[in-house]
């Protein structure tokens, strides 16, 4: 019987030590007021991001009230034997409403023998290439997951007008698998550095837009005068 390793589990075991250590870059946006979603990059080249725990915060006036886990995940069933499995992120968690401790995970085989059907193929290129997953032979679909680059992770909501929101690590280690060659594997696990990042709102093209217009009315009122 195979050993499947969950990405909870090994986490803490030792890797092969890597010329530079990977690093995954977060990216927060506003793409309409009251709304944040946050996107991951992986600068390691042949490296899938494999868990992640995430912070999103307000400050200044900014208040997050609702985080939604956007990580890719599906399904498939096994045609014979009959069975479900599932793929990609689909340990996942909201963190609750307040974006705290956003959490995904996927579990994999690599480090041992590769199985095509156990293993969370989404895991190729997630964090450096957008993709959908095609089921292998001998499975069927039951959903399919795709993802961007750089992939959405979490998108939420947030009250006030005017502040800063920040997407930091949580409190849990990030992890990414490195493959050697092709996506086929094998791979190892290793641990991820994390470049959080942080938006001022409203961003300061919006601020101009909102000046400008307030120059421009002030303006037509005294002219009126």
């Amino acid at each position: 019987m195979k050993k499947i390793m969950m990405a909870v589990l090994v986490v803490g075991l030792t890797a092969t030590v890597a010329q530079a250590a990977p690093m995954t870059t977060l990216d927060i946006v506003s793409p309409s007021p009251g709304n944040w979603e946050v996107y991951a990059d992986v600068s390691l080249d042949n490296a899938g991001l494999m868990m992640f725990d995430l912070d999103v915060t307000g400050s200044g006036g900014l208040t997050v009230d609702s985080s939604l886990n956007e990580s890719p995940s599906g399904a498939v069933m096994r045609l014979s034997p009959t069975e479900v499995l599932s793929l990609g992120f689909y340990l996942q968690r909201s963190g609750g409403v307040n974006g705290q401790g956003i959490f995904g995970a996927q579990q994999t085989s690599y480090g041992n023998e590769y199985e095509a059907v156990l293993d969370a193929l989404v895991i190729r290129g997630v964090g450096q290439t957008s993709g959908t997953f095609t089921p292998p032979a001998g499975t069927v679909e039951i959903l399919s997951p795709s993802w961007s680059h750089p992939v959405l992770l979490a998108s939420g909501t947030y009250t006030g007008t005017v502040g800063t929101l920040t997407a930091a690590e949580g409190e849990a280690s990030w992890a990414v698998l490195t493959i050697t060659g092709s996506w086929e594997g094998p791979g190892n696990v290793e641990g991820s550095d994390v470049s959080g990042d942080s938006i001022f709102i409203p961003e300061p093209a919006t601020m101009l837009v909102l000046l400008g217009g307030a120059l421009v009315g002030s303006l037509i009122r005294r002219r009126r005068r």
